[in-house]
């Protein structure tokens, strides 16, 4: 349907695809590379921490990927395994892929045992039950804060997470601006990481 509405969008004003930027959060994120893959020469796709069940383990050509779009962005933020609560995609797949505090879990998000058996007691006494897509719902608000907060989040390349938390990766001639600033690095690639605060503004942490 998407795919449709844009099409007739470039029948009527011409090709408008060069100037397009989509953004997708969980099976969102995937249904962009879709309409990525079919119109071609979208300029670009944002994902928000793509959906992981049934999508981690599938080929390119199935989820979000770097070549449905001349730039794809894409934020990490809950790629655990679906048994431990994850409910994004944790592989690489974007022309640049960024991973808030290790893209697994957030900080200030329960976690997903403590959710579990909170809201189990909670649903008996009626009370308000946690949230348990705090972590997958980071990857928004990260992206939100890039474009109203007046700090710049920036992150930085590196192999891991355990190597950026003991400090072996803070080369700030190399560091990126997260979200939607990242296009100004559109013709860098790779893995970057960085940390944040656990309420909001969550900038401030690398």
């Amino acid at each position: 349907m998407v795919t449709f509405f844009l099409e007739l969008l470039n029948e009527e004003f011409g090709s408008i695809n060069e100037r397009l930027h989509l953004i997708g959060f969980s099976l969102g994120a995937h249904i962009c590379g879709f309409v990525g893959s079919e119109l071609q020469g979208l300029s670009r796709i944002t994902g928000l921490d793509p959906a992981g069940p049934i999508f981690t383990k599938l080929t390119a050509s199935k989820k979000l990927d770097k070549s449905d779009a001349d730039f794809v962005d894409i934020i990490h933020s809950n790629g655990k395994p679906f048994t431990r609560g994850g409910l994004g995609d944790i592989e690489a797949s974007g022309t640049l892929d960024f991973y808030p505090n290790g893209g697994q879990t957030q900080l200030g998000c329960p976690g997903f045992i403590v959710a579990q058996l909170s809201n189990m007691f909670k649903w008996f006494t009626g009370k308000k039950r946690k949230d348990r897509t705090c972590n997958h719902r980071r990857a928004v608000e990260i992206f939100i804060e890039s474009i109203e907060e007046s700090c710049e989040m920036k992150a930085f390349p590196c192999s891991d997470w355990k190597s950026f938390s003991i400090g072996q990766c803070f080369d700030t001639k190399q560091a990126l601006s997260i979200g939607f600033p990242s296009y100004s690095w559109s013709n860098q690639s790779g893995n970057y990481y960085f940390g944040t605060r656990g309420t909001k503004p969550f900038c401030g942490e690398y």
